[in-house]
């Protein structure tokens, strides 16, 4: 600690949270003298990755608190003795908080490589998308295609020819503003039935693959026709069979670990378990800085200061509930790929309509919900069990329609003959001041997939940051490294 004292940086970023590990990274080749702290023992701030020991850690701090972005925290473990031996050790799990898929042309693929830290991160093919059918109760496979939409017999040649329409158009969408602009405030829902006269069943699929946490009479246009667009152009970007990618080992964690790493190499230093207590104003013989009291009890001034702070009151209005859950149950025929040369997907999510759950009373549940099922491929679990991380807009009824969402899908895919090992809910509250990214015409609380606008708030960091470099280059596009070595510094 002896180096920090009557030190003055160039950057103070606190929080190792996915956004400032990318500010990191992108500074790792700036020469600035930059201090990287984080209150946490681990990497990854509300994209953290953790073993069972550090989630039922993890847990414990949050219970009870309703002054996080973390709440209504609860943790349940089986207590059958024989279900018990079935957990592994602790560190055989990486339990991601806010697990997402990145889509084959998503912006932050683009900057993992042209800033070389992709080498340091195995990706995963995400791929068998379904959905739940109501009437029948069973599971559906999206169509990815064409080709799955005209061997699909349960579509009537009408219905094709519908969804061919607003295939084509969605493609290219972009240069189409005047057949949509319109209508961009309206719902998907009707945009679907009035411009292209698909079907309920359609509504849903199309729906689903947006990713929408609203129910589609919810869902603007204009917020919808850029995610699906993206999802349906991504496909074959990387490979046959699959459109977005999950890094293993962790999700966000990972990218988050590999940029603090490029940090260190290029000169940060790295303290955990350190936070901020106050900050005030002091000034220089020819600037103004920012002074930090760390809470080791030591004074630091810098002359930027980016800082992630969990401590602030929830907006109640932009929160969704999640469970991660363990099981043994055999899932393996969601990640069956029929499409020859495909890779084996370790990702598949699973969505369940608005309305397509019935609770105890009769109550249909109004939010869809989405489970996004990781087989033990992605390092997160051992082999012969499964992930499932179900994800829906909070509410007093939405931890109810996690559960029954996960007790159909074991039921339906399961036989009901493997059980839950682990399950840990909570509440998190992503859209407060540190959020920082706003949709004016359509707000969701959280996003599924890596939102590239994360990317643009970044770059702007950057740009503030490096302002007065004579060439501080293009951002995040860095040549390889002579004889690097790539090191954990805590």
């Amino acid at each position: 600690m002896e180096t920090l004292l009557d030190s003055t940086w160039d950057v103070i970023i606190s929080g190792t949270d996915l956004k400032n590990s990318l500010l990191a990274l992108a500074l790792s080749r700036s020469h600035k003298k930059i201090l990287h702290i984080d209150e946490n023992g681990y990497y990854g701030g509300t994209t953290a990755a953790l073993s069972l020991d550090e989630a039922d850690e993890w847990a414990s701090k949050h219970m009870g608190s309703r002054n996080v972005l973390f709440h209504n925290v609860s943790l349940w473990r089986t207590d059958i003795p024989d279900d018990l031996a079935k957990l592994s050790p602790s560190r055989s799990y990486n339990l991601s908080l806010s697990p997402f898929i990145i889509y084959s042309k998503s912006k932050l693929l683009e900057k993992l490589v042209s800033s070389t830290i992709h080498r340091q991160i195995e990706f995963l093919a995400v791929g068998n998308w379904w959905i739940f059918e109501d009437e029948s109760q069973t599971l559906k496979k999206i169509p990815s295609g064409r080709e799955d939409i005209f061997l699909d017999g349960s579509i009537d040649n009408k219905s094709k020819r519908s969804l061919m329409k607003f295939l084509r158009f969605v493609a290219d969408f972009e240069n189409k503003i005047g057949a949509w602009s319109e209508l961009s405030e309206a719902s998907l829902e009707h945009f679907l039935a009035s411009q292209f006269q698909l079907g309920v069943v359609l509504r849903k699929i199309i729906s689903a693959i947006s990713l929408t946490l609203h129910p589609p009479n919810k869902t603007t246009v204009a917020w919808a026709l850029p995610r699906i667009s993206r999802h349906l152009n991504s496909y074959g970007v990387l490979g046959t069979g699959f459109n977005a990618v999950y890094p293993k080992w962790g999700c966000g964690s990972e990218i988050s670990q590999a940029a603090c790493r490029a940090g260190a190499v290029g000169g940060a230093t790295y303290i955990l378990g350190t936070t901020i207590e106050r900050t005030y104003t002091t000034t220089s013989e020819y600037e103004e800085l920012t002074g930090v009291r760390l809470s080791n009890g030591i004074d630091v001034e810098s002359r930027y200061l980016i800082s992630t702070s969990e401590n602030y009151q929830p907006d109640k209005n932009g929160c969704v509930s999640r469970i991660i859950a363990v099981t043994t149950a055999q899932l393996s025929s969601l990640f069956q790929c029929s499409i020859e040369g495909a890779s084996t997907p370790a990702v598949c999510v699973v969505n369940f309509p608005a309305g397509t759950l019935k609770l105890q009373d009769s109550t249909s549940y109004g939010n869809p919900i989405y489970l996004s099922i990781h087989s033990s491929e992605t390092g997160e679990c051992p082999e012969g069990q499964y992930i499932i991380n179900a994800t829906t807009i909070a509410s007093n009824i939405s931890r109810t329609a996690l559960e029954l969402s996960i007790s159909t899908l074991l039921s339906i895919v399961g036989k009901n003959e493997g059980k839950l090992l682990y399950k840990l809910y909570f509440e998190f509250s992503p859209g407060g001041k540190d959020c920082g990214i706003s949709d004016h015409l359509h707000e969701q609380p959280i996003d599924l997939t890596f939102d590239d606008r994360i990317l643009d708030e970044v770059e702007t960091q950057w740009r503030t940051i490096t302002v007065n470099e004579k060439d501080p280059g293009d951002f995040m596009r860095f040549k390889d490294r002579e004889n690097e070595t790539l090191y954990d510094s805590d």
